[in-house]
Order: structure tokens, then C-alpha cells, then sequence
């Protein structure tokens, strides 16, 4: 597999915003995209997937190593994001005279050490990044068990634990995006998981039959295309409409991040530029970003700009906004980074 996929970073970059675009437009109370939400199936999905390929580079690196790597790596921009979003949530409190400082002090704790949410916390200030934290912990578990026994998690364990999850889900709920928590069991950290499970066994399979899926895709190029463009269809009306087929999202996105792999897909031909190099740090940032630019622009939004812009019009300049913002927050946290790296070997 080539080690820089840029169909990835072209996913990346149309399902993050779909992501900013499904929290936002809740805080205008209006419904462009009605299960939005699926969109972190894909992440944690894709996260698995690079997370097994991590373990089958480095068997060596136990867990704790892998995740202090990946937080080493995260920590900077999710810092300063915090930071960003603090002052803008206390600025709101204090606007609407409901200054909690006993609240914003637990929530920031939780952040600090990503655990905000798995379980047994309230969830911190940045809301949508609850993903990080699942990501974090999750990752870590489902890494030791790969050093344990890869095995026995590939053959039994993985797909156990992904059939248990979502049967649990799907009996308590119609919704993937479910938030309880049921006798100790937080829904949204096995979710999670596993997603990350599915992204595992995902590389696995592509690992050991990537070129006979290439083989298969050449010599039945119709049945391919078919699968292909059914692939894309079946996800875009998952995301769009609210539905009752939101589960078979943990087939199709598995199918698209195989799709994005393969050589001589449609998309690869299509999106594999190298255009989108930048993709991954940017949707990253919009992830850490979004909600602080949610909170501003649905406040002024609220208090005058309903009366100059309709939704629609709205929206696109709060993707546009997102976009931007991230690309200069990015710019300066790689700035302060460099710095502080550069002082410390000195």
C-alpha cells in the first residue's frame, strides 16, 4: 500500500465538513444533512484501520507506547484548541449571566486528560471531540489486545465484540448516535471501538488480498463500477435522509476506505491528487475547531445575521469560516511547536 493515500484525504476533507454542517445547523434549527453524525463511523473506522498498520510496522511498541505517540502527536492543537474554546464558553456564560466556574473546572480536568468521554464523566466543553477520547482509551485496549494475542483478536474477539456492540445499540435504540449508559456499558466507547475493530480487520484483509481485490476489479471492470458507484449512492442516502438502514454504514464505509486503496478504483482515479496532501492535518483541525465556530457564528446568527442571510447562505460561509480559521490555527500551533521544540535543544 502507498504510504500517502490522497483519496483518503479527499473522504476526509467531504466528510468532516458533512460533520461541521450536522452540528451546526442544530444550532440554527434548521436540517440540511439528517444523519451527519454517521460521518465519525468513518474516522474511527479509518483510525482502526491505520492503527492496525501502526501494529504490523512496530510489534515491538506495547500499547502505552503507541498511545503516548498518538497523543504526543494530537496534544498540541487539542491544547490550544481547548484554550480557544474556553475563553469563548466562559465569554458566553458571562454574556448570559450564567457563569459556572465549578462546571468549566471539572469539564477542563476531564479534557486535559482526554477522558471526558467514556462513561463516567459528563463530557467536556469542546463537545464534538468526544471522539478523542474514545479514540484515545480505545485505541490503547484494542492495541494491547493485538500485543496480547493478534490472532485471537482478528479471528474472535474483533468480531464478537463488533456484533455484541451493535446488537446492544440497535436493542436500545434506533440510532447509532445513542449516548447511554446501560448497567456500566457506555454505548458511544463500545460504538467506538467498535468502529476501530472494523477498521482492524478491514487492514487485515487488505493486507492479505489487496492484489487479487485489484485482480478482481480489472477483470470485471462493469461489476466493479457497479459496486462502486452502488457503494457512494447507498452512503450519500444514509447521510442525507434519515433512515433505517443507518448499520449498513458499517458495511459501505468499509467498502469506500477499500474502494480509496485499490489502484484502479473510480475514486482513486478520480480523487488521488496530490492536491488534497494537506487534507489530514486541516479536518483534524476542524474537528478541534468547529464547535467554538459554531458557538460564535449561531450567537450572532441569533442576535442580527438571520436578518441579513438566510440558512443556506449561512452555512456556506460557516464551513467557509471553519476551513479558514483551521488552516491559520494550523499554522500557528506548527509555529509555537517548532519554537518550543528548538528551545529545548538549545
Amino acid at each position: 500500500m502507498k504510504k500517502r493515500n490522497y483519496v483518503i484525504d479527499f473522504f476526509r476533507m467531504i466528510f468532516m465538513i458533512i460533520i461541521c454542517i450536522h452540528h451546526f445547523q442544530g444550532a440554527i434549527n434548521v436540517i440540511f444533512i439528517h444523519s451527519g453524525y454517521l460521518c465519525v463511523e468513518f474516522f474511527f473506522i479509518l483510525s482502526g484501520f491505520y492503527l492496525f498498520q501502526n501494529f504490523q510496522k512496530n510489534k515491538k511498541q506495547d500499547a502505552l507506547q503507541y498511545t503516548m505517540k498518538k497523543v504526543k502527536r494530537m496534544y498540541p492543537h487539542y491544547i490550544f484548541s481547548l484554550i480557544i474554546c474556553l475563553l469563548t464558553v466562559v465569554c458566553s456564560q458571562i454574556i448570559k449571566n450564567d457563569f459556572d466556574v465549578v462546571n468549566i473546572t471539572y469539564k477542563i480536568l476531564a479534557e486535559l486528560f482526554m477522558i471526558q468521554n467514556i462513561g463516567f464523566l459528563d463530557g467536556g466543553l469542546n463537545t464534538p471531540i468526544w471522539y478523542i477520547s474514545v479514540l484515545i482509551i480505545g485505541g490503547y485496549i484494542i492495541y494491547g489486545i493485538l500485543k496480547k494475542d493478534e490472532k485471537v483478536f482478528l479471528r474472535i474477539l474483533g468480531p464478537v465484540f463488533i456484533i455484541f456492540t451493535f446488537n446492544l445499540i440497535k436493542s436500545n435504540s434506533n440510532s447509532i448516535e445513542n449516548w447511554s449508559n446501560i448497567n456500566g456499558l457506555y454505548l458511544p466507547l463500545l460504538r467506538g471501538m467498535a468502529d476501530l475493530m472494523i477498521g482492524c480487520l478491514l487492514a487485515e484483509i487488505l493486507n492479505r488480498y489487496s492484489n487479487k481485490i485489484e485482480c478482481l476489479i480489472v477483470k470485471r471492470k462493469i461489476i466493479a463500477f457497479i459496486v462502486e458507484i452502488s457503494t457512494y449512492v447507498l452512503l450519500a442516502y444514509i447521510i442525507l435522509f434519515q433512515t433505517d438502514y443507518e448499520m449498513y454504514c458499517l458495511i459501505l464505509f468499509p467498502l469506500l476506505i477499500m474502494f480509496a486503496y485499490c489502484q484502479k478504483s473510480i475514486s482513486s482515479k478520480l480523487f488521488n491528487k496530490e492536491i488534497y496532501k494537506n487534507n489530514g492535518d486541516l479536518t483534524y483541525a476542524m474537528y478541534l475547531n468547529h464547535s467554538v465556530v459554531n458557538m460564535v457564528m449561531s450567537f450572532a446568527y441569533e442576535i442580527f445575521l438571520s436578518r441579513i442571510f438566510n440558512a443556506e447562505i449561512m452555512t456556506i460561509m460557516y464551513v467557509v469560516v471553519v476551513i479558514v480559521y483551521s488552516y491559520f490555527t494550523n499554522k500557528i500551533v506548527n509555529y509555537l511547536t517548532n519554537k518550543l521544540r528548538k528551545l529545548n535543544n538549545n
